[in-house]
């Protein structure tokens, strides 16, 4: 029963399209998912580049503040203080009203903790404190090693037990003379760590992201998120000033790490988050994709499955129709025939079943025919008036003493009832029915010795090949009836037989009765060839109609008898069949 229900068209159609939904589903998950992940990662590292340059660009605030501050040593006052010792203090005088001004007018803002100016003699001064020798304060004797060792860089100074402040970042550049451009000093600018610290820490980066500055050797200086520490060790250094986004594989999956180097300084921002935290919205996407293509996929099955449904409809009437009709209700037509092209075929099936019941109604009007024609063949053979003549004409051979003549007959008689009858069969050989035929010319000539006359010439190679029987004999009896019995003087049947050259066989039976006028031969020729002679012809030669249409039933409508005729000069008819060769007669 499943088998039978798979090979069913409907199923095939729903399996097939379930298939190839399925396959076009999935393709178009895969290819949407794909385009949408890579559409939302190129969107998270692009949100992290925005986010990195969103610090970089409040750190660069702070570094530009320092930088404007270090102009501040081309001003007067400061070339003043480094200019001789005999006006250092009233410099110094001047420098701490100029920086109470600075800070009043929020040109230097909180995030400066101190200012310092050196000179080349040992004499520094600070904001916060003021004029000092350097060797008095270890803290600005640092700043100014290390300024002076990398001058225009960010420095980060970390906290020391001698100093009162926490980590600082530094950055100061040498003060020259405009003239010369002698060194006179250096101006150093202390920014407070913990300010860029706390822009990091402002910023939130994903659940677990992580933002560190690096100097030029890559190594960590503000940061101490443990999270993605081991990142920036891995990244590249950087070639330029845009920013570089890579993704990297850590102990928590891909992390989008971007590098963003601070303006005109060798020190980096780098900030490092997971990709999934930045995607955490695709897994959502995803699902509802999946949920969507389901629903998409389910709808379109059950909508496949009722329209296979209507449409394969009038194949599966055709087909119960048709099973009706092989079980032999040949009334099983299709009704309300369809509008669309399965039309064509419930048409045609009706047509098909019109045909046949014609077919079989004229097959059995055929063996209706048949029988007829054969049991008038009998009826032919046993003719009361036939025997009587044969009886009749035997008795008086043997009142003239001729009782060889006599056996004779007798012998043509059985050998013409005995092949006539033919235990029923309906095909004997070409040998048999010439017998057949010479036993009846035999009587016939005897009973008319002084008007009838005949000669057979028929090729040996085709004595065995099978033939309807009775096929000749009707045709030579009508010759005798209807040609030479009428005619004064009687007259001659000559009887041929070949096979042409397409393997058929060709008898001719001619005579040299009276013959007939041209249209009547004419109408004869066409009523043999619509094949309508009935069993009533009797005076027209039903002998003719039943040879010619038992022909054309077992041979074909290709087959049959052809005549020709002259008033005066007799009648020749053309016999042409298809053999049975070596067949089997009982057919």
């Amino acid at each position: 029963m499943l088998r039978k229900w798979l090979t069913g068209i409907r199923t095939q159609m729903v399996l097939l399209f379930i298939a190839f939904s399925l396959l076009i589903s999935v393709l178009i998950s895969v290819i949407c998912l794909n385009i949408i992940h890579s559409t939302m990662e190129d969107q998270a590292v692009t949100a992290t580049v925005n986010m990195i340059g969103q610090v970089n660009t409040e750190t660069q605030i702070l570094i530009d503040e320092a930088m404007r501050l270090l102009q501040w040593g081309d001003v007067d006052v400061v070339q003043n203080f480094l200019y001789g010792t005999g006006m250092r203090h009233a410099a110094a005088s001047e420098m701490v009203a100029a920086f109470n001004n600075l800070r009043t007018s929020k040109f230097v803002g909180d995030n400066v903790r101190n200012v310092y100016i050196f000179d080349t003699d040992g004499y520094a001064y600070n904001e916060r404190t003021g004029l000092i020798l350097l060797n008095r304060e270890a803290r600005s004797q640092r700043i100014l090693d290390l300024v002076t060792a990398n001058p225009d860089r960010l420095l980060y100074l970390s906290d020391d037990p001698d100093s009162r402040g926490s980590d600082a970042i530094i950055i100061g550049i040498p003060i020259r003379q405009t003239a010369t451009r002698r060194v006179l000093g250096y101006i150093a600018v202390e920014l407070k760590a913990d300010v860029i610290s706390a822009i990091l820490d402002s910023v939130t980066f994903g659940q677990s992201g992580s933002f560190f500055i690096l100097d030029e050797t890559g190594a960590i200086i503000l940061g101490n998120d443990t999270n993605h520490r081991d990142i920036p060790a891995r990244l590249s250094a950087s070639t330029g000033t845009a920013p570089e986004a890579t993704v990297l594989e850590d102990a928590q999956g891909k992390v989008i790490a971007v590098r963003s180097p601070l303006k005109e300084m060798r020190w980096s921002l780098v900030g490092c988050v997971p990709l999934q935290e930045l995607m955490s919205d695709f897994n959502y996407l995803q699902g509802f994709v999946v949920l969507m293509i389901a629903v998409v996929l389910l709808s379109s099955i059950t909508l496949y499955i009722f329209s296979t449904k209507r449409l394969t409809y009038p194949i599966q009437r055709l087909k119960r129709r048709m099973l009706e009709a092989a079980d032999g209700n040949l009334n099983a037509v299709v009704e309300n025939v369809s509008k669309n092209e399965f039309s064509i075929l419930e048409n045609q099936y009706n047509r098909m079943l019109s045909d046949i019941r014609a077919l079989i109604q004229r097959n059995q009007e055929e063996q209706k025919n048949m029988q007829k024609a054969e049991f008038r063949a009998l009826q032919a053979q046993i003719n009361p008036h036939f025997l009587y003549n044969t009886l009749d004409t035997i008795i008086w051979l043997v009142a003239a003493n001729e009782n060889n003549n006599a056996i004779r007959m007798i012998e043509q008689l059985s050998i013409f009832f005995r092949i006539g009858l033919s235990k029923g069969l309906d095909w004997v050989s070409v040998r048999e029915d010439i017998e057949h035929l010479y036993s009846y010319l035999y009587i016939q000539r005897v009973r008319y010795s002084d008007l009838l006359d005949f000669s057979m010439e028929v090729d040996d190679r085709i004595l065995d090949c099978i033939m309807p029987k009775m096929t000749l004999q009707p045709i030579v009896e009508n010759a005798i009836y209807h040609g030479i019995k009428n005619k004064k003087n009687g007259g001659r049947i000559t009887v041929t037989g070949i096979m042409d050259e397409f393997g058929c066989l060709v008898f001719t039976v001619s005579d040299s009765g009276v013959g007939m006028e041209e249209e009547a031969c004419r109408q004869l020729e066409e009523r043999l060839q619509r094949n309508s002679g009935t069993f009533e012809d009797k005076e027209d030669g039903f002998g003719l109609y039943n040879v010619n249409r038992r022909i054309k039933l077992y041979c074909g409508e290709e087959y049959g008898l052809s005549i020709r005729s002259k008033p005066g000069a007799g009648t020749t008819v053309l016999i042409r069949m298809r053999p049975r060769e070596g067949g089997d007669k009982d057919v």
